[in-house]
């Protein structure tokens, strides 16, 4: 279950332009703002999940999902790193594999966002969600 709609970095969200992304880093999908920083009473998980099988064109590209906290929305003051994919080959990135499952940690910086890294070749498509569930809702791995 999503918590509410204001707190999913990404949901039905294309990589780069409908799933086209070159080679680089992107910022990917919102910054969420906690407004106040602070202390999770319940578990929070953020959970990357593969919506839309990730391709490119000799299916050789790698995709590095991160999320990233800090106190400053420009995160330039010091951002600390809370989940990683690593660079993953496109053909492992197939629609409903989970990518990640992380508590948020404790305590939280005010901002978290996401950014996606492309190597190799650029993707031709692909959606990936980025949201916040409570730990009894973490979506089965496929």
């Amino acid at each position: 279950m999503r918590i509410d709609k204001d707190n999913s970095i990404a949901f039905n969200t294309a990589l780069g332009t409908a799933g086209a992304q070159v080679v680089g880093t992107a910022q990917y999908g919102d910054i969420l703002d906690f407004v106040k920083p602070g202390n999770a009473k319940d578990e929070l998980y953020l959970v990357a999940v593969v919506r839309e099988a990730v391709t490119s064109a000799h299916n050789t590209a790698t995709v590095n999902i991160k999320v990233v906290m800090d106190s400053a929305v420009a995160f330039n003051v010091a951002p600390v790193t809370i989940a990683e994919s690593g660079a993953t080959v496109v053909t492992s990135l197939t629609a409903g594999t989970r990518i990640f499952a992380q508590r948020l940690p404790w305590p939280m910086k005010r901002y978290l966002r996401a950014t996606s890294t492309v190597a190799v070749e650029d993707t031709t498509a692909g959606k990936i969600d980025i949201i916040l569930v409570s730990g009894a809702d973490l979506p089965a791995t496929a």
